[in-house]
């Protein structure tokens, strides 16, 4: 089994000894999903961090365990990863998100739907440093404008972008989206108020030649 590359236990009530286990003999993984893995510490991330020096695609959902700790070992020794999934990791902040700049133009895509610590200076700095990103989810996040105009002027390769439930996202910032990243495919706008107007609208259908989906539900200005 040490030629495993891929390791998928989605929701699965493993020991944390368990765990350990499977990042200490499976050092050629390339991909772990350990959504919703209530035991999922730290040090759990940490040694599939340091265990599997090939990770390119790491998906942490729903693990409640883990703090700003785990990002920053993840982000330094993981030097291949692609891909992180953070979403609803409640322990996970700013501090935690902006360790991910050492990932650089290697990251293309983040996920972080449900974090609320999460807000526009870690954002930033991510976009600043990750600028090669085409997959960004900050969904339920605190980001306002501010966080989404940095996305506009460094990411602008960007495919898909979840803003789902950004209340303090406005048009100016979605403006600048539409202009700046023609390579949109699919847009998530549901419940931003303030960012679904026609003049919006008018503007991502002008700018935004390959977009296929467009989410707008709760936009009650449309």
């Amino acid at each position: 089994c040490c030629e495993l590359r891929a390791l998928d236990v989605t929701a699965c009530e493993l020991s944390e000894a368990g765990l350990l286990a499977l990042a200490q003999h499976h050092p050629r993984l390339t991909s772990v999903h350990l959504s919703y893995c209530v035991n999922v510490s730290d040090s759990v991330a940490a040694l599939f961090a340091r265990h599997c020096p090939g990770l390119r695609k790491l998906d942490l959902f729903g693990c409640h365990l883990l703090t700003n700790d785990a990002v920053r070992v993840v982000a330094q020794e993981c030097r291949c990863l692609t891909a992180l999934h953070l979403s609803e990791c409640s322990g996970i902040g700013d501090a935690g998100l902006m360790q991910l700049c050492a990932l650089g133009q290697r990251l293309s895509t983040l996920h972080c739907f449900g974090n609320y610590d999460i807000g526009d200076e870690a954002i930033a700095r991510v976009a600043e440093q990750c600028y090669a990103l085409e997959v960004l989810d900050l969904s339920s996040t605190a980001v306002t404008d501010a966080a989404v105009l940095a996305i506009a002027r460094h990411c602008t390769s960007l495919r898909t972008l979840y803003l789902f439930q950004c209340t303090s996202v406005g048009e100016e910032a979605i403006l600048a989206i539409a202009r700046a990243c023609p390579e949109l495919e699919t847009l998530d706008l549901s419940a931003c108020d303030g960012a679904g107007t026609d003049v919006t609208i008018r503007e991502i259908a002008t700018r935004c030649p390959r977009l296929h989906t467009l989410k707008l539900f709760g936009c009650s200005r449309v």
